[in-house]
């Protein structure tokens, strides 16, 4: 089972007229998060690792090398020239008795290692195979640590070359991803890995070239679409995996889950043809004063306010859920005190379905068809964007399920398929039936008693590919939510020192000594006074099931909720903090890789 643990985020709010607190900043991500909490509050670890960096510049007393260094760091790297032989055509080395210096120069972590070695002409401190002269001069790499980049492939590894497609290519030793596609050369190039956990070296004896999965003539390490399917890298939620679709359908089946647990489907998909990927939640324009047609337009109305245009044009996922004995709630979340056994091939879904818990999803479904008693559930389609440049690469969309413990299997394949909506604006004139035929028709020649409608003009069916699908198995959500009760100013130090502890502890799995169970939400307000923490306001949501349950308990209305309680009694313009906990429960199985 795997164990997401993340600080949702910190929240900066406002008190205003009337005590109403209103949002002034958006909710961070962890990574986010770490990053305005790490610069701030540093342990001792990460503040000595820093310090040894700031040393290294200090002491650095050649001039040319740091020049050397530069130029190195502000090179491109090729990955067909021997970075070695590249630096060595670029550099010369001077004589030792001036670049001669202390291992305890450089800005490893790894500084007891080299203590009491000295660089020489012929000196390799870290044993890893390359003379300290090399790595200083011409790699610069660290010469106290085998591997500079922390990618388990040692930095000797990394400058021999291998041949793929005919052409020899050599990784980045100063890089833990050598083409900067997301994914470590560790995954990519796993053929090389020669350095252990404990950070010692683990000599290969005929290390192989680095794979090259799609067999395109580019290995994995350097290729920025490993699968071949048309998504980089770094937007495919499956690199190593792609799934061709025929007939423009696929049939969905799951197994292995468990009862009563909310699942959640996530689908990544790109239509066969690219060009449709740019169609996606566009507008369109229907000509004005068109009344001959199907669709017929008079009125100056939009689609949306904040658009002029008459038409959308949008993707979702259709879902054909057949009816099936095994599984009468096709998967779907059932109201409280349904029993499944009194669901038929045709009861209405009125009687049973909780759309309710659809509603975060946004999944829509139809009713009973009453002749083979399947459903239609439609699911809208997001667009997933390369990271540079922003161009569309994929759709993605969640369907939602939850499997009753009465259900003894899964039953028939779910039909998935690829559907566009044209949904547009369509004007209609509907003169009083008192009226004469001439009456009639002077009245409608007014455009004032034209009136328009949304609705869906059009759809079609649309051919794709499989290039992603990850199926989480939710076994609860739950957060923590903190405040400081006494104003501070813009800022609360308690609430600062509070999540500088959390990561260290909670965002580590650390276990309580006393009890020998791991710090979970649930528990930390426990451990306040023992961190030095007082004076905070503490609202537990535990066990909500699932993630989207969980967010609507922390959002909305529920915000104003929490910080009246933190502060009753807060002035108009006082600053507050929220600081939310979360740790998600689950497993989760991918397209190509084994369930975790």
């Amino acid at each position: 089972m795997g164990l997401g643990l993340f600080i949702l985020g910190l929240t900066a709010l406002a008190l205003i007229y009337r005590r109403l607190w209103a949002v002034r900043a958006v909710v961070y991500s962890l990574i986010i998060l770490s990053m305005v909490i790490t610069p701030l509050l540093q342990t001792q670890q990460v503040s000595a690792f820093y310090d040894s960096q700031q040393a290294r510049a200090l002491q650095a007393s050649a001039a040319a090398s740091e020049n050397q260094l530069e130029a190195a760091d502000e090179a491109a790297f090729n990955p067909h020239e021997n970075p070695v032989q590249v630096a060595m055509a670029n550099t010369s080395i001077q004589p030792a008795a001036q670049e001669a210096a202390a291992a305890t120069q450089t800005y490893s972590a790894n500084a007891a290692q080299a203590a009491a070695c000295t660089v020489t002409d012929s000196s390799d401190c870290d044993g890893d195979g390359l003379i300290d002269q090399v790595e200083i001069h011409q790699l610069g790499t660290l010469v106290d640590d085998i591997d500079s980049d922390d990618d388990y492939i040692s930095d000797y590894m990394e400058v021999q070359g291998f041949t793929v497609g005919g052409q020899t290519w050599y990784l980045d030793p100063r890089s833990a991803d050598s083409n900067g596609d997301g994914l470590l050369d560790t995954t990519e190039c796993l053929q090389r890995v020669d350095v252990a956990a404990d950070g010692t070296l683990d000599p290969i004896a005929d290390p192989f070239s680095c794979i090259d999965f799609d067999n395109d003539g580019i290995p994995d390490v350097y290729d920025f679409d490993n699968d071949g399917d048309g998504v980089p890298d770094s937007a495919d939620s499956a690199p190593y995996a792609a799934q061709s679709v025929a007939d423009g359908q696929f049939a969905l089946s799951l197994s292995g889950y468990q009862s009563d647990k909310s699942l959640a489907v996530t689908f990544q998909i790109r239509p066969t043809d690219d060009r449709h990927l740019w169609w996606a939640n566009t507008y369109l324009d229907w000509p004005d004063n068109d009344i001959a047609g199907q669709v017929r337009r008079v009125t100056t109305d939009t689609i949306t306010s904040d658009v002029n245009a008459d038409m959308q044009l949008s993707p979702v996922l259709e879902l054909e859920l057949p009816y099936s004995a095994a599984n009468p709630s096709r998967g779907l979340p059932i109201l409280s005190g349904v029993n499944i056994s009194a669901i038929g091939q045709t009861t209405p879904t009125t009687d049973w379905l909780d759309r309710n818990a659809l509603l975060p999803y946004a999944i829509t479904v139809g009713e009973v068809n009453p002749d083979d008693g399947s459903l239609y559930a439609y699911l809208p389609l997001g667009v997933v964007e390369d990271r540079n440049g922003g161009s569309p690469v994929a759709l993605t969309g969640i369907m939602h399920y939850k499997m009753p413990a009465a259900a003894s299997g899964w039953g028939g394949d779910h039909q998935v398929r690829l559907l566009w909506l044209v949904n547009g604006l369509s004007d209609s004139c509907d003169a009083p039936e008192e009226l004469s035929t001439e009456e009639a028709t002077a009245y409608c020649e007014d455009d004032a008693n034209w009136i328009s409608q949304k609705t869906l003009l059009q759809s079609y069916y649309d051919d794709f590919s499989v290039t992603g699908l990850q199926v989480e198995e939710s076994h609860g959500s739950s957060a923590a939510v903190f405040a400081q009760k006494n104003n501070s100013g813009a800022y609360d130090p308690q609430l600062w020192h509070l999540a500088d502890v959390l990561q260290t502890t909670f965002l580590t799995h650390s276990i309580d000594p006393s009890t020998g169970q791991r710090l979970t939400v649930g528990n930390i307000d426990q451990h306040l006074a023992a961190w030095g923490v007082s004076n905070l306001y503490v609202n537990e949501v535990l066990n909500a099931v699932d993630e989207p349950t969980l967010m609507s308990d922390l959002t909305g209305d529920n915000v104003s909720t929490m910080l009246n309680a933190a502060r009753p009694s807060a002035a108009i313009g006082e600053y507050a903090q929220l600081l939310y906990a979360v740790e998600l429960r689950g497993r989760t199985a991918r397209l190509g890789e084994l369930a975790a």
